[in-house]
Order: structure tokens, then sequence, then C-alpha cells
């Protein structure tokens, strides 16, 4: 995928500016290519909490004032690489907040690549102001409660009752796997959840899979690894998860999306195992 140039800027609420402190209140990011794009809170019980003297209603105001000139001074930008990110973004900050001592200030642009242009700015707004809203922090999904999202759809197809136990065996390494099914292949099924705190925990976790995996005996298994759906923000190393897990020969990633579609092939091997295996 082609890597794509952005700079972004942080809407910031300064209570005392002689003091420095500050809480994040939205984020607008520009590409090299002229894409625009912004977010910004909507919930501002954490600024109540660090600052209880601030008046809410006037920073919500500004800040929804905001959001509507981004709308009209950021959009319908002709895509061309003519632009530059950082000379779009100051452009748009001048005109959207002009430099001053008032409580709310841009930082200055920093800069990066993304291969996600239209979801970059979501994902750096979720990192730096939603995941700093304590009801918002995000209760992360285990491998068990992935397991639960498919076990519905194999039960349904009468494959759940099936599945059973098995150490599968390596050179130097045995796992045992809490459901499988075997008709000639041991067909593996395990859960793995890739909704970690940031991008190098996925990739830890795959990369922790991958060993595992490589380990074992593949001449008589098929492993089916069953993820979540990732947060958009954890699209980008999901997407490089599963390749990581791919490298490895019969392994197959099967995603939230398609267990329905899973469970019926499942399904399938199940029926033609037992009618072949019938007198």
């Amino acid at each position: 995928m082609k890597r794509t140039k952005f700079h972004y800027a942080i809407l910031r609420y300064i209570h005392d500016i002689a003091r420095g402190e500050f809480v994040n209140l939205g984020v607008i990011l520009a590409t090299e290519n002229g894409f625009v794009d912004g977010h910004f809170t909507r919930d501002f019980s954490r600024l109540k909490r660090v600052f209880p003297s601030a008046i809410k209603r006037d920073i919500q105001r500004k800040v929804t004032h905001l959001e509507r000139t981004l709308a009209t001074v950021g959009k319908g930008r002709p895509a061309t690489e003519a632009w530059d990110s950082i000379a779009v973004i100051n452009e748009i900050l001048a005109k959207l907040l002009p430099p001053d001592d008032s409580s709310l200030q841009f930082t200055a642009a920093n800069g990066g690549v993304t291969e996600d242009v239209a979801g970059q700015a979501k994902k750096l707004f979720t990192r730096i102001v939603d995941e700093a809203i304590p009801h918002r922090q995000h209760k992360h999904e285990s491998d068990k409660e992935v397991w639960t999202k498919f076990r519905s759809h194999l039960e349904a197809h009468d494959v759940l009752r099936h599945l059973t136990k098995k150490k599968i065996e390596g050179k130097l390494y045995t796992h045992q796997f809490d459901h499988c099914f075997q008709n000639g292949h041991v067909h593996v099924l395990q859960a793995v959840s890739f909704d970690e705190e940031s991008d190098s925990k996925v990739a830890d976790k795959a990369v922790h899979w991958l060993g595992r995996l490589q380990s074992l005996d593949h001449d008589n298994s098929e492993f089916h690894i069953l993820v979540n759906k990732p947060r958009v923000e954890l699209a980008e190393a999901f997407t490089k998860a599963t390749k990581i897990l791919e490298q490895t020969k019969h392994v197959k990633v099967v995603s939230e999306e398609m267990a329905e579609t899973f469970a019926k092939e499942m399904a399938a091997l199940v029926r033609d195992h037992n009618g072949k295996a019938t007198p």
C-alpha cells in the first residue's frame, strides 16, 4: 500500500497559560495530497474534573465552532501531489485559531507517514484524546471472549459437540488445544484476540503465536486462528499480524466477519467425515 506523508496538530485547553497545564480536546490532520480531517471531543468530563472552574459551556461552544469552521476551510481541496502537508496544516491552523494567549490553542504540527489516510486522524484522536477519558478507556477483549463469538455459529451448525481437546506435538514442544476436530487431519480452532493497547503489542502477540505454531507438527494439522474485528486505530497493525501468522504452513486466519461462513465449512467437513465413517 502507498505510504502518505501527513502532519497533525492537537487542540488543547490551557487553563493557566503561566503554568502550562492543559487537556487535549481534538486533532486535525493534513496530508501531502491535500486531504484534511479532524476530530473533536464532545465529552468534557475530564476537563471539568481536572479544571473544576473551567466554563464548560463556553469551551464546548468554541470547540463546536472550530469543528464547523474546519468543515468549511478544510474540505474540498483538490487531490493533487502539489500540496505540502505542513503548509496545508499551518494554513488551516491560522484560519481556525490564530496564535494568541487564549485558553484554546493548537500545538505545533508533528509529522508522520501512514497507509491509512482516511483513518489516521481518528487513530490519533483515539490515542491522544478519547482514551484519556476514564469511562472511555477500552476494556480489552480476551481470547475467551473471541471464542464466544465463534462458538454460537459453530453450535448452530452442529459442529461444537464434535470438537475435543488434543495435544499437538513438535520435536521439542507440545501444546494442548481445547477445540479440535480430526478427520484424517487435525483441525485446530484457536481464538486469538488482537484487541491490545498498541500496535507493538499486536505485533508481539502475533510473533508469540507464530513461534508456538512453528514449533508444532504441521504435516497432519490445520490451524484455524479465529480473530476479532480490530479497533480502527489498530487496523494497520492487525493486517500485519495476520500476515505474520500466515507465514506458517497450514495456518489460516479467520476474521470475526467470516464466523458464519467458517462454521458452515466446518459443518461440511464434519458431515463428510461422518458419512465416510458410517458402515
